[in-house]
């Protein structure tokens, strides 16, 4: 749980980490797509074809771009954004068009048919998590969808994995998730749980939203 020590907004703190460890970040996750990535990347190819290739895509928590190569890939205008100002710097200084947006305090830019956000979430309360469902949904048209990924589990805790910098991680109950999404009215068109991660003892929730 979170305590009386860390009582300023979690989200603050971990945006300061990643901004301390970018480079720890990078060194210890997987550049390319590995194995246990396969529902990854499943998850990916059916969200986007829920939406045509002309539709941008807003990203938020670009980190190092992986996700966002590889959905341009496919073809498709992806803009990438992050809350952490060293993730944006080092995308700039790869050449690619990145902007600093935190996703809690700053407006959701409209004319975007698709946000992609994955493992961004799990580090927002679950307070923080309801502002910014209602916030993407919104912004986007109708129809449009919002593919995100959740620490399967419950509780929370601070982490120090990959590096030593405390990361804020809020853990989901499948169900406790779905009363979240009812609230805004958003329909379920993608959902696949118990999805290994990049350390086996993590568990995920792949999910799609689309906007009735």
């Amino acid at each position: 749980m979170v305590n009386s020590e860390n009582a300023q907004n979690p989200n603050d703190i971990t945006i300061r980490s990643y901004n301390a460890e970018v480079a720890g970040y990078i060194q210890h996750t997987p550049a390319t797509y590995q194995q246990h990535h396969t529902p990854l990347l499943h998850w990916i190819n059916t969200t986007l074809s829920f939406i045509k290739n002309d539709d941008r895509i807003l990203e938020i928590g670009s980190g190092f771009g992986r996700d966002a190569r590889y959905i341009r890939t496919k073809g498709y205008n992806i803009t990438c954004t992050d809350g952490a100002s060293a993730f944006v710097d080092y995308l700039k200084a790869r050449e690619w068009d990145a902007e600093l947006l935190n996703v809690l305090t700053d407006d959701i830019p409209p004319s975007y048919k698709m946000v992609f956000a994955n493992a961004v979430i799990p580090h927002f309360t679950p307070e923080q998590f309801e502002i910014v469902l209602s916030k993407i949904i919104n912004t986007l048209p109708k129809d449009g969808v919002f593919a995100f990924s959740v620490k399967q589990g419950r509780g929370e805790e601070w982490i120090t994995e990959k590096f030593e910098a405390k990361r804020f991680i809020h853990y989901w109950d499948p169900h406790f998730l779905k009363k979240c999404i009812e609230r805004v009215g958003a329909e379920i068109v993608f959902w696949e749980e118990g999805i290994p991660g990049d350390l086996p003892s993590h568990m995920w929730i792949n999910l799609t939203l689309r906007k009735q």
